[in-house]
């Protein structure tokens, strides 16, 4: 039966055509494993600004970016900080 099975998509062609071979997607970590990388959610007070929050949680100005980069999804731009809303820091 398989013979005839294969002999039947070769006569068709079925069985020249390239197959397109998908790799399975990743799978996502579990939220509390990303999440162990954050020490804690920093709320944005009145008067905040990046690097005013990473001279106090990683005592470099500079790093800002990080703050950025973790959080660019919910952040439009890097001067658009809201009041009350959580920044994810990260461990320093």
């Amino acid at each position: 039966m398989k013979l005839s099975y294969l002999l039947l998509l070769v006569i068709l062609g079925c069985a020249t055509k390239p197959v397109e071979v998908v790799p399975a997607p990743a799978k996502k970590l579990a939220d509390s494993t990303q999440d162990a990388v954050y020490a804690r959610p920093y709320i944005v007070q009145h008067g905040d600004w990046l690097s005013k929050i990473a001279l106090a949680e990683y005592g470099d100005p500079r790093a800002w970016i990080l703050i950025f980069h973790d959080n660019r999804g919910t952040m439009r731009g890097v001067g658009n900080l809201r009041i009350g809303s959580n920044l994810r820091v990260r461990r320093g």
